[in-house]
């Protein structure tokens, strides 16, 4: 919902928006903001993480915590 406030504010309609466009915007996220790679970027990474999961887990350089999590459980 947060995403659609903020979304709302910068738009120069002076009018709120319709309930449509507003569940949109809030539903809308930028996924790297929240840590999250793209699906290209995430196909790569894991190609990478798969080189060190059999003995060098521990030595993988993650990005986020959300990454550690997201390859993890891949």
């Amino acid at each position: 919902m947060e995403n659609g406030l903020c979304e709302a504010e910068k738009s120069l309609d002076k009018f709120l928006p319709s309930v449509g466009l507003f569940v949109y915007w809030c539903k809308a996220y930028d996924y790297h903001a929240l840590g999250l790679p793209n699906e290209a970027e995430l196909y790569q990474r894991y190609n990478t993480f798969l080189g060190y999961a059999r003995f060098n887990r521990d030595e993988f350089q993650y990005r986020s915590k959300v990454e550690f999590w997201l390859l993890k459980n891949l």
